[in-house]
């Protein structure tokens, strides 16, 4: 909880200080996501050090199930998106040449 706050003070901050910058902002805000991630994992390394459960493996797992199930997400999320871009695109380009 502790890293999720300071994750979101550091987004308010950069949303303040860095209003006109939109790249620098973008940037900011994918490095703290990714230390985030990273806490999140050590953290829970450290839990299962604790419970003596061997986590190198199910660390490995783990990130396998986490990117086979966003992998399939993302596949039926642009099986449906690209069409509707596409029709937009197709949209916009007839309107264009009226």
């Amino acid at each position: 909880m502790e890293v999720l706050r300071k994750h979101l003070g550091m987004v308010s901050l950069a949303r303040r200080i860095l209003s006109e910058d939109v790249s620098a902002r973008q940037k900011l805000l994918e490095e703290s996501v990714y230390d985030v991630a990273v806490e999140r994992l050590r953290r829970q390394a450290e839990r299962f050090e604790e419970l003596g459960i061997d986590s190198h493996g199910l660390r490995q797992s783990i990130l396998q199930q986490w990117m086979w199930s966003w992998h399939q997400k993302l596949h039926e999320r642009l099986k449906e998106d690209i069409p509707e871009v596409v029709r937009l695109g197709w949209k916009n380009k007839r309107r264009l040449s009226l």
